[in-house]
């Protein structure tokens, strides 16, 4: 099992051996025959975990759609990456449910007793559509028994990551240090061949430019201001460098190159925004816009930016959507995993024994805020980055 936490492996070891337990009488009597190479009429892929990894999971919609054109995709996901999927000509249809192990780092997510409520509607609703093929693109025992085995589709698809190869038709061992586009594929082999789309793919509403410019009109002239978007933010504090690293490089390239610095998160990366405003002495050439816009919007406010800086994160995989270049922040995560792919898109990484990891207290620094393979980030090397870029 690849379930980092000790705590977690043990449980997922318990779920496992009670799933074993309880599914053993249903399927020692029945039996799938639905062969996996043939053309699916729908398909139904979980993806409900990190926004990073729905935005991640994007070509291989691509991909399906062009070799089964005919074929229903359908996504499985929660309420806070939705919005990634909307207007994605490749993906019919989404269904959204917010499970509690996913939620509980939600702000935005259904509580427990929301979820119970709900998990009956979706499973009833994916029974009712009778789709063909269930893939769970991270390997989750409870998704898979969930959505996928629960609901009756005759094809299952997914990794061991956690447990659950007794439910599945057709499974694969996790494989780490594997970028997460190409894991995808890997569990669509029987499907081959497909052709293989390695940048993630967002789909702006028609004309969204236009009210984003209505949005930031105070801000920002985004038809003709000079500007580079940065952020620093994420799930772990571990995955940031210091906002004093912040300031000293908007501080240069607001200085060197002109270049405005539009600083972004969600609410609460809002006061951070401030305390780097008030560390940079031409303040006005810095606006800090923590808060004021939706994921795809922050999206198209990338795309028509000068550059992009930002710690690993799903704010990069959303640069990865776009031409502008990029340069992104990793320390706990390898970038092998997870780097954003496309032209000028650049990494920084510092690699030490215990990376990658996952923890929530650095095991170097001993510190829940900092992290070693960050901290050893300097502002002389992202600045050297931006010189390779402008030349």
């Amino acid at each position: 099992m690849q379930v980092r936490s000790r705590k977690k492996r043990l449980l997922a070891h318990l779920l496992n051996i009670i799933l074993y337990i309880i599914t053993f009488p249903i399927r020692l009597f029945s039996q799938s025959n639905y062969e996996n190479s043939k053309e699916p009429s729908s398909i139904l892929i979980a993806r409900l975990d990190h926004i990073g990894d729905v935005i991640l999971s994007t070509p291989i919609y691509h991909s399906l759609k062009q070799r089964f054109p005919s074929t229903k995709i359908t996504v499985l996901c929660g309420s806070w990456s939705a919005e990634i999927l909307e207007n994605n000509p490749y993906v019919d249809s989404c269904l959204i449910i917010d499970c509690p192990w996913w939620s509980s780092i939600r702000k935005n997510g259904n509580k427990k007793y929301s979820f119970l409520k709900n998990v009956y509607k979706v499973i009833k609703n994916i029974r009712r559509q009778q789709f063909d093929l269930f893939v769970d693109l991270r390997g989750d025992i409870r998704h898979i028994f969930l959505f996928g085995w629960l609901t009756r589709i005759p094809a299952r698809i997914s990794y061991t990551r956690s447990g659950g190869s007794y439910l599945l038709t057709r499974s694969y061992p996790y494989e780490e240090g594997k970028h997460e586009i190409e894991r995808n594929y890997k569990l669509f082999n029987d499907f081959e061949p497909l052709e293989k789309h390695r940048q993630t793919e967002i789909y702006p509403e028609k004309n969204s430019h236009v009210s984003l410019k209505e949005k930031l009109e105070n801000d920002l002239n985004i038809e003709s201001d000079r500007y580079a978007v940065i952020f620093n933010g994420g799930r772990s504090k571990l995955r940031r460098i210091t906002n004093d690293k912040i300031a000293d490089f908007c501080r240069i390239i607001i200085q060197k190159y002109s270049l405005k610095c539009c600083y972004v998160g969600d609410l609460d990366d809002f006061q951070e925004g401030e305390n780097i405003k008030e560390m940079i002495d031409k303040s006005k050439e810095f606006m800090n816009l923590c808060g004021k816009l939706t994921l795809t919007e922050v999206r198209d406010l990338i795309a028509l930016s000068k550059l992009f800086v930002g710690s690993d994160s799903s704010v990069s995989q959303l640069s990865a959507s776009t031409t502008t270049p990029s340069i992104s922040l990793f320390g706990p995560v390898n970038p092998e995993q997870s780097m954003p792919i496309g032209n000028n898109k650049k990494v920084i990484y510092h690699s030490y024994p215990c990376s990658p990891c996952l923890q929530t207290i650095c095991v170097l620094t001993k510190s829940k805020d900092n992290s070693k393979c960050m901290e050893d980030i300097t502002v002389k090397e992202i600045l050297h980055e931006v010189e390779q870029i402008i030349k």
